[in-house]
């Protein structure tokens, strides 16, 4: 979040979505809620989500119950 504040015009925040090293989940509704509250992108590389999560294998995004809206990218 305070890096958010410093920021300038265009903005995306990018994240993993399970941390590869030790499966850990980003908490991504927290950081969807930043990233709106400052009208910044939020861009998630699912790559270790997609299957094993959600309850149709739609990764972190389904997991958490968010969409397109809170996760544009």
């Amino acid at each position: 979040a305070a890096r958010l504040d410093k920021a300038e015009g265009n903005t995306l925040v990018v994240t993993d979505g399970v941390f590869s090293m030790d499966g850990n989940l980003a908490d991504l509704p927290a950081l969807a809620a930043v990233a709106q509250a400052r009208g910044a992108w939020l861009m998630v590389d699912d790559a270790h989500g997609f299957g094993p999560l959600g309850a149709s294998g739609g990764g972190i995004v389904e997991h958490f119950g968010l969409g397109q809206e809170q996760v544009p990218v």
